[in-house]
């Protein structure tokens, strides 16, 4: 199944986020994996809390990627790092 979801390109990012929120508005949501990643906000000093991860095929401009998302509770941006943009051709 599909689903359309926002995200922002980060090229500084090295992983692909989402919010719980945006990962519960998916239908037929992939199971969590653990994920034990230590995290920080933009400014840096802020610890994020992950919830798990999961991998999925994501496409666009007429690629696809198979993409690791963290999803981290307390966050509302969804954000795609960098080496996901390369693989999609968006940078």
């Amino acid at each position: 199944n599909q689903a359309r979801v926002n995200l922002g390109v980060d090229t500084q990012a090295s992983i692909n986020a989402m919010s719980r929120e945006t990962f519960e508005s998916l239908p037929n949501k992939p199971k969590l994996s653990p994920c034990q990643l230590a995290a920080y906000s933009f400014d840096g000093k802020s610890p994020i809390q992950s919830i798990g991860s999961f991998r999925t095929t994501i496409k666009a401009n007429g690629r696809s990627a198979v993409c690791d998302f963290v999803v981290f509770e307390g966050v509302r941006d969804n954000l795609l790092g960098f080496k996901s943009c390369v693989q999609l051709g968006l940078v």
